[in-house]
């Protein structure tokens, strides 16, 4: 081998020479040739690897099944990152009209909803082509926007001014407006997506909309009091409603079917919105103030935990098999982790920035996390306490949704 490698390299620098060299003839033609052939196809190679690299780079991301993304709307910018929650990257930027002022995706179409509070509309994005396609204008200032159990169709209103919007998400169109309504927060949808719930504090009262009769009446519930009352919730069932007061420090559960009240609860000086959870076993409610976590069991109402934790709690994620709990807040960063079977604080922590809100994944093993004043998402593993961080937006988030949640109503 060595002769060889001697002969070739010297036959290289004889032009158009030949020769016998170990039994073979060679010219040195040949030679410079045979090179040429070498570099020639490994330049091919190269090409078309880049030109590979390339076309799987500029492919676009498919993100019409809104079940696998997580959508993160900027503060202040008109944009929604979009997060793959199997992979935990961002795979795609949405451009807006405005910012959005709330955001919602149906769970069974590749749709998204945003609210235009300066423009008093909602747009509606396809999501195959990721492209608005709809801009309804309402005659109120759209703020808080709830989903239907099946996403067809959008209740929309108005915190500041009132005013109520119902939208058909699928056809992209105006069902109808309510006149002269109160103004409320989040709604509650009814198993049967015929009757939404609300709650007008101006006169204490608990509010139910005829879908069908596009028509609203109100019952007392604290009648001449001064009350501050948070959005409803409802049993995973549907067999009971709570209503939580955060000045009287008291919530109520309703039945739903007669709108009597089945159970009084003394929570603290300021409860949040109570929340229900997935597997239907319980109640969960939190004051503010005092930190106090009890659960109750929505059979008998009867209390299962009593436990008094960091304060200013006033937001929740739910595990699976009604376990392991997220509690965290957005007044502080801290964070902590709650057994429900053995009704222990097992975990806890600090967050990088200042939630917004908490979304429970469909399964349930994780929660996600958006902040407000850095440009990432966290994905917290409920059964390992492991937190994973994940790029999104330019200034922080001003709302965020997943396609799907285990959140029964929140």
């Amino acid at each position: 081998m060595n002769s060889k490698r001697i002969m070739l390299s010297y036959l290289d620098t004889v032009p158009h020479q030949q020769f016998i060299a170990n039994g073979r003839k060679y010219t040195s033609k040949h030679r410079r040739l045979s090179r040429l052939s070498h570099i020639f196809a490994l330049a091919l190679l190269v090409i078309l690897a880049l030109t590979l690299s390339v076309a799987v780079a500029e492919k676009p991301a498919d993100i019409s099944n809104t079940q696998n993304f997580l959508f993160v709307a900027d503060k202040q910018e008109p944009i929604v990152d979009v997060i793959d929650i199997h992979e935990l990257a961002p795979v795609h930027r949405l451009t807006l009209e405005s910012p959005a002022g709330n955001l919602v995706a149906t769970p069974y179409a590749p749709l998204l909803l945003y609210t235009n509070q300066l423009g008093r509309s909602v747009g509606i994005l396809d999501l195959r082509i990721k492209k608005l396609t709809s801009s309804i204008k309402l005659q109120s200032a759209p703020t808080n926007m709830v989903l239907s159990p099946s996403g067809t169709i959008a209740a929309v209103t108005g915190i500041e001014q009132g005013g109520f919007a119902l939208i058909d998400t699928y056809r992209q169109e105006l069902l109808f407006e309510l006149e002269n309504f109160p103004p409320t927060g989040d709604v509650l949808f009814d198993l049967n997506g015929t009757d939404i719930y609300y709650v007008n504090s101006l006169n204490g009262s608990l509010g139910v909309i005829r879908i069908n009769s596009q028509k609203y009446f109100e019952m007392p519930l604290f009648a001449g009091e001064k009350v501050n009352l948070m959005s409803p919730s409802r049993s995973l069932d549907g067999r009971y409603l709570y209503i939580a007061d955060s000045d009287s420090g008291t919530v109520l559960g309703l039945d739903a079917f007669t709108k009597r009240v089945k159970k009084s609860f003394s929570v603290g000086e300021r409860p949040v919105r109570p929340y229900t959870t997935p597997e239907g076993n319980f109640v969960y409610l939190m004051d503010q103030t005092s930190g106090r976590f009890t659960a109750y069991d929505q059979f008998h109402f009867e209390m299962f935990a009593d436990v008094v934790m960091e304060r200013g709690l006033n937001m929740m994620a739910i595990g699976r098999f009604d376990r392991m709990n997220l509690l965290l807040s957005d007044s502080h960063r801290r964070w902590q982790i709650f057994d429900n079977m053995t009704r222990k604080i097992v975990r806890h922590g600090e967050f990088s920035g200042s939630p917004i809100g908490v979304l429970g994944a469909a399964g349930g093993e994780v929660a996600y996390v958006a902040f407000s004043d850095i440009d990432q998402v966290a994905a917290v593993n409920l059964e390992s306490g492991e937190i994973t961080y994940v790029g999104a937006t330019m200034n922080g988030a001003g709302v965020f949704t997943l396609g799907l949640s285990n959140n029964v109503c929140h």
